[in-house]
């Protein structure tokens, strides 16, 4: 099962959820909001993928933190991923959990042509931080 972490009034995220739903894919929504985050997670995404990729700056949320709350974020460690909590609207989203291994022959290049992402692996996982665009492109394949 596909989880997509994210704000369920989130645009991105709805278009997401429609388009693994078309595809026929069992998926849920994990709510920031509802369900919360943890540090551990937060830090993980951090310790993948850094700042530039899970840290939306371009929205209200962000322009809204304080000064030393975006200095926390630039340094990046537990203590952004502590302030990331407190602040789950800062996140980039969505960020799509497959569940499964990233298969070897579909890193980087694989994925990022199919689905115009930034891909990075955990041990037991494979996340997916979608770029808004491939939602759009009716061409990409999972």
């Amino acid at each position: 099962m596909v989880t997509i972490y994210g704000i369920k009034n989130c645009d991105t995220v709805r278009k997401s959820l429609k388009w693994f739903d078309a595809k026929g894919v069992e998926n849920k929504l994990h709510d920031f909001r509802v369900d919360g985050i943890d540090v551990k997670t937060i830090a993980g995404w951090l310790d993948e993928v850094g700042g530039k990729v899970l840290i939306n700056k371009r929205g209200p949320s962000y322009r809204n933190l304080s000064d030393t709350d975006k200095a926390t974020l630039e340094q990046g460690g537990p203590a952004a991923a502590e302030n990331l909590v407190a602040n789950p609207n800062v996140i980039k989203r969505p960020v799509v959990d497959f569940g499964i291994p990233a298969p070897s022959p579909m890193t980087k290049l694989g994925w990022r042509t199919c689905w115009c992402v930034t891909i990075s692996h955990m041990t037991n996982s494979c996340r997916v931080y979608l770029d808004a665009r491939c939602l759009l492109n009716e061409s990409a394949v999972f």
